[in-house]
């Protein structure tokens, strides 16, 4: 589950800027939703990268491909989940 809460937490932060495609500038509830959609992914992906380092077992997340013998393989290691922990504190 460590993988799914650092990604759960990517598309969040990645999603923060739709807000802004569709509401006006002097509109305040743009700012408001995406100042929440970050925090949610922050809090998201600072667990999955919590998590990461106390499992490192559980940090990885694979799928079948559809060419063969190929495999989507994503995974957070210990020394990415150190770089990545002050990156998280920080926003």
């Amino acid at each position: 589950m460590t993988m799914e809460w650092f990604l759960i937490g990517t598309l969040l932060i990645f999603a923060s800027g739709i807000p802004g495609l569709f509401c006006r500038r002097e509109a305040r509830w743009g700012e408001r939703l995406s100042l929440w959609l970050v925090l949610a992914g922050v809090a998201c992906a600072l667990l999955g990268t919590v998590l990461a380092l106390a499992h490192p077992e559980n940090s990885r997340l694979h799928w079948a491909w559809a060419v063969p013998g190929a495999e989507f393989l994503l995974q957070v290691d210990a020394l990415t989940a150190v770089f990545l922990f002050p990156l998280f504190l920080v926003v």
